[in-house]
């Protein structure tokens, strides 16, 4: 007698695998992490529009609009302090 099954093994936690019957469920599909360094150098572009258009006097102003910490609002306009040619390959480009 033979018995013709599918079979495939699950991961469980803390390492442990068990042997399920039926066919492996599909992956979740991988998403691209998103550029972080990309992310940074637009809200600095953006920022420094804001500036200069008058739409806020101050980066705190911009740390309370925007609900970002005044260090990290001041960490993001730093971006504009690296020369033309490093932005470039931030927003990556050519």
């Amino acid at each position: 007698m033979i018995i013709e099954r599918k079979i495939h093994i699950q991961n469980k936690r803390h390492g442990r695998r068990k042997l399920c019957i039926g066919e492996c469920p599909a992956l979740p599909e991988i998403k691209p992490c998103p550029n972080r360094k990309r992310e940074m150098m637009v809200f600095a572009v953006v920022f420094d529009s804001w500036l200069e258009q008058g739409e806020v006097s101050d980066l705190s102003e911009i740390s309370r609009i925007t609900g970002l910490s005044r260090f990290m609002v001041s960490k993001i306009f730093n971006f504009r302090l690296y020369p033309t040619s490093v932005q470039l390959e931030f927003l990556e480009i050519t």
